[in-house]
């Protein structure tokens, strides 16, 4: 397994606890509010708030294969050897959109992926709690942001 791919799994890791998190706030709210007769706290909540997790956690991990696949490519078009700084451009210049093209081909997928589980989630109100499932959805960019901001802190502290 190569190295991206493992950081890619560490990251899907990582949102996956974010959304576990995510899924007990959420659940916590709906107890509180439940307390007051404001919302109804049942199994919909929390199978909404796993389902909603899944989702992310599968349309990332779509998302950092796809990704992966297209950079080990380039890389290997690129080869060992040295370049000049105007053959790396050139090379950048010439490959790049391929690895973009890689990432934009999977965003219908995914997001169809997303629109048909909230579909879903609404055709199946018994089951899934729709504000539960969309919450995650919603939470995604957040955690992202979590996940970057303390690997920056890291890596400052393993430069000092």
């Amino acid at each position: 397994m190569s190295k991206s791919m493992r950081d890619a799994l560490k990251d899907a890791l990582f949102i996956l606890l974010g959304e576990i998190a995510v899924c007990a706030v959420v659940s916590v709210v709906f107890l509180i509010l439940s307390v007051f007769e404001i919302a109804k706290f049942d199994h919909t909540v929390i199978l909404g708030g796993l389902l909603g997790s899944l989702v992310v956690v599968v349309n990332y991990f779509i998302l950092a294969v796809t990704v992966n696949r297209a950079i080990d490519k380039y890389v290997a078009l690129r080869g060992d050897g040295e370049m000049t700084e105007e053959e790396a451009e050139k090379f950048a210049a010439e490959n790049s959109k391929s690895v973009s093209m890689a990432a934009g081909g999977t965003y219908i997928l995914r997001m169809l992926l997303m629109i048909g589980v909230l579909v879903g989630a609404f055709l199946l109100q018994g089951v899934f709690n729709v504000i539960a499932t969309v919450i995650p959805l919603i939470a995604y960019r957040p955690i992202i942001y979590v996940i970057e901001l303390i690997r920056s802190k890291k890596a400052k502290k393993e430069v000092e």
